[in-house]
């Protein structure tokens, strides 16, 4: 969320929240070895059920490293934000 300040509040925050959603999918993907076809996919994916089991549409690797990734998303927009002092 390095950005120069432009001195508009708000199109800065509205510019780190647009690039949010980026961010998350290219580390997700870089993380996981998804293309972006293959990130948008397991996405939307649903767990299977056959019979009395259940396939998971996801890994438990893949579930940790997006977990893992997703928190480090969110520190680096919370850290983003505390620039901005409430008045």
């Amino acid at each position: 969320m390095n950005s120069k300040s432009t001195g508009n509040v708000f199109f800065e925050i509205h510019s780190a929240f647009s690039k949010l959603a980026l961010n998350f999918r290219e580390m997700v993907s870089e993380e996981c070895n998804f293309s972006v076809p293959t990130f948008y996919r397991k996405m939307k994916a649903k767990d299977k059920k056959q019979g009395n089991r259940t396939i998971p549409a996801i890994s438990n690797a893949e579930e940790t490293a997006i977990f893992k990734i997703a928190k480090a998303v969110v520190a680096e927009i919370t850290a983003f934000m505390a620039r901005f002092p409430i008045k």
